[in-house]
């Protein structure tokens, strides 16, 4: 699944498992808005990595959020 809001360009997907295809997840975006700045993807629930355009170029950060042993 995915949402986006166009006000700040910023894209978020959810997935089941913990592999995105940065490429794939970017052109995803690209065809919903060429202009997106960033996008957020979510690992069964959870924040996973964040994609960035910083002058020009994507960049991936690993923002997983820890998950805690119930």
């Amino acid at each position: 699944m995915h949402e986006y809001n166009r006000t700040q360009q910023i894209g978020h997907l959810y997935v089941i498992g913990h592999t995105t295809d940065m490429e794939g997840v970017i052109a995803l975006f690209q065809n919903i808005d060429p202009a997106v700045r960033g996008i957020m993807t979510y690992s069964e629930g959870m924040r996973d990595t964040l994609y960035r355009l910083d002058d020009g170029k994507w960049r991936a950060f690993d923002i997983r959020q820890e998950r805690k042993a119930a």
